[in-house]
């Protein structure tokens, strides 16, 4: 399970120092995981697993067969409708990938 979870946008979170570069290191993170995302849905060609610690961890359980279930937290807040609707939109492409159990299997 990986959490990825949080606000990282510096002008809501107003951080300094070493939390904004933890911050860009997060939003640089889900960015590569949105490509590898990208990539499965195209479902041809190299998927840029190696452009992120977070997509190489996940690239077992993001490749073929494997079940994924994403969690996202949709706030009723109105300060909060542009971090919902990022997630939401972050959700259905996630939800776009289609998994082949069949291209693991070795005869």
């Amino acid at each position: 399970m990986v959490d990825l979870g949080g606000s990282e946008r510096l002008l809501k979170t107003r951080a300094t120092g070493q939390t904004v570069d933890e911050g860009r290191a997060i939003n640089l993170s889900l960015s590569a995981l949105g490509d590898v995302i990208a990539a499965l849905k195209r479902n041809r060609g190299h998927v840029p697993y190696r452009n992120s610690k977070l997509t190489q961890i996940l690239k077992d359980s993001l490749g073929d067969g494997s079940k994924v279930l994403m969690l996202v937290h949709a706030s009723p807040c109105e300060e909060a409708v542009g971090e919902t609707t990022c997630s939401l939109i972050f959700a259905k492409r996630v939800r776009a990938v289609e998994s082949n159990p069949f291209m693991n299997v070795i005869e």
